[in-house]
């Protein structure tokens, strides 16, 4: 029979790994995964820019050509009005993404379901290093759509 000193060791040491294994399943599960996958489309050095766009704010603003003048106003986009760019999440997978590539030029286009949002952005290579050429984004509001403007 075990004495108590040993029974309250062996408790205490179940007890650690009873928490410590669920944390280590959540730490496998939060891996970063990258965005955009290596396709026909997408060359592989656009996916290293691609990433530090999204993490590194000031090369976000280094690598856009100022001023972008698709803003729907009217009004270019410039660095003083822009809203940095984070990685771009799916949650509930409402919005459909495709990407394409037009002679070196990488469009990339998120749609809602709906149909009531979408966003464009192309990026190309100028001097060698890829920028932020085009955006754009078209909210439909809800009130102007009817089943009869998509026919």
């Amino acid at each position: 029979m075990l004495s108590k000193n040993k029974s309250y060791k062996i408790l205490i040491l179940l007890g650690l790994v009873i928490s410590i294994l669920p944390s280590c399943k959540q730490s496998e599960q939060a891996a970063p995964t990258r965005e955009v996958e290596i396709n026909d489309q997408v060359p592989a050095d656009f996916l290293n820019f691609y990433d530090r766009f999204h993490q590194d704010s000031s090369f976000q603003i280094n690598r856009i050509s100022f001023p972008l003048p698709q803003q729907k106003s009217g009004i270019p986009w410039d660095k003083e009005r822009w809203i940095l760019h984070k990685p771009f999440t799916n949650l509930g997978n409402e919005y459909l993404r495709s990407y394409a590539n037009f002679e070196g030029i990488i469009n990339e286009r998120i749609i809602h379901k709906s149909g009531l949002f979408e966003m464009n952005r192309r990026f190309a290579k100028l001097s060698g290093d890829w920028h932020l050429i085009y955006y754009t984004i078209d909210q439909t509001e809800q009130s102007d759509w009817s089943e009869d403007s998509i026919q």
